[in-house]
């Protein structure tokens, strides 16, 4: 993850955010967040100030993201709302690296618009993507929808990994 530090006035507001894009030897200096800001939030205020060509303080990266890769098996990714920003990036280096690698996301979300890279994920990786949607907000609840929480409770703990709320 990065971290950005939002500064104005002397004072400084510090947010860690998951890097949501393969690095791409093309435009080296490009990264991509998913960023939610939240009404009120002490972050979100600097956000919501920013415009383009705006400079910014980051720090890192820090940690890692390990994966146990096995070709014959299709990815299964699981996530809620931003935390598909570091899955997008997992997604986008094994789609590269093996033209025959397929992926199932499944991301839960308020509503489709609080859904990041919702199209390119129900369009844009074609059929080597299947992606299942689930909301928590209405109109999009049905009374025989499940929420994700409640399907990751059936994927064993040692064999996957979560990201989000």
């Amino acid at each position: 993850h990065l971290e950005l530090i939002f500064e104005e006035s002397g004072d400084a507001v510090r947010r860690p955010y998951s890097i949501a894009c393969a690095h791409d030897a093309s435009s080296p200096e490009r990264i991509e967040l998913a960023i939610a800001c939240q009404p009120g939030g002490q972050a979100s205020s600097f956000v919501e100030k920013l415009a383009a060509g705006d400079r910014l303080l980051v720090e890192g990266p820090f940690g890692g993201f390990p994966r146990r890769p096995d070709p014959l098996r299709p990815l299964v990714l699981i996530a809620g709302g931003t935390g598909y920003a570091p899955l997008r990036a997992l997604l986008q280096v094994e789609l590269s690296r093996d033209p025959n690698r397929s992926a199932h996301v499944l991301l839960g979300s308020g509503t489709l618009d609080d859904m990041p890279w919702a199209s390119e994920l129900h369009a844009g990786f074609g059929a080597r993507v299947r992606c299942r949607s689930f909301f928590s907000s209405p109109p999009l609840v049905r009374s025989r929808e499940l929420f994700l929480h409640s399907i990751v409770m059936l994927f064993p703990r040692k064999r996957s990994s979560t990201s989000g709320p």
